[in-house]
């Protein structure tokens, strides 16, 4: 009797240890930041008038638990500083806010995604080494990102596109947003309250787990 016993107590703590050991590990917090289009923002800027443009997109991303298992929230700053040679300097700063939906077939946080979001940028350009100050340019957009994410072994790497629309007030009048003619021109002089569109250049997000 007592060697069934033993016997019993043992398999009981294999399955037990099995059934932890198979059971997926928690998502963590990661630190995430987007080194592809800080990259082609500086790339495309020294080719083109002799312009320095610096962008670094730096975040986090907080997995959520229980019922909400699926999702994980997304916090993103981004500062942003163009420079012309002779000429007009920019310097903006953008703010991101949203969350990560993951399909429910694939494994915890990996694999396909949805993001929407919700991002607003301030910009403030001066001209003429420094002689004129531009007011205030301040836009609001919400956006939607599809991408797709690779487990590695310090943390993860999303693949995504999207782009979002909204209002800009002093925005320049003869482009989309206040993102693009920060890669190709100066901002201009004429101003108005419109309508926004941003693509999204991102294009690849590097996440670190902690």
């Amino acid at each position: 009797m007592k060697a069934l016993c033993v016997v019993l107590c043992l398999v009981a703590g294999a399955s037990s240890a099995q059934e932890e050991a198979s059971r997926p590990e928690p998502h963590r917090p990661a630190f995430t930041f987007q080194p592809v289009a800080s990259l082609l923002v500086l790339t495309r800027g020294a080719s083109l008038n002799e312009a320095l443009v610096l962008m670094l997109p730096v975040g986090m991303s907080v997995p959520l638990e229980e019922r909400w298992k699926q999702w994980e929230l997304m916090l993103e700053l981004t500062p942003i500083y163009a420079k012309e040679r002779d000429f007009d300097a920019s310097l903006a700063l953008a703010l991101a806010v949203g969350a990560t939906w993951f399909k429910n077939d694939a494994p915890l946080h990996q694999g396909f995604f949805l993001q929407p979001k919700l991002v607003g940028t301030v910009l403030r350009g001066t001209s003429y080494n420094g002689n004129q100050v531009s007011p205030v340019m301040t836009q609001v957009t919400v956006g939607l990102d599809i991408g797709y994410r690779v487990p590695v072994e310090i943390g993860q790497l999303d693949f995504l596109v999207g782009g979002g629309v909204g209002w800009g007030w002093n925005v320049p009048e003869r482009t989309p947003s206040l993102f693009l003619p920060l890669l190709s021109s100066r901002l201009g002089s004429d101003r108005t309250n419109k309508v926004v569109w941003d693509p999204n250049l991102h294009l690849l997000r590097v996440g670190l787990t902690f």
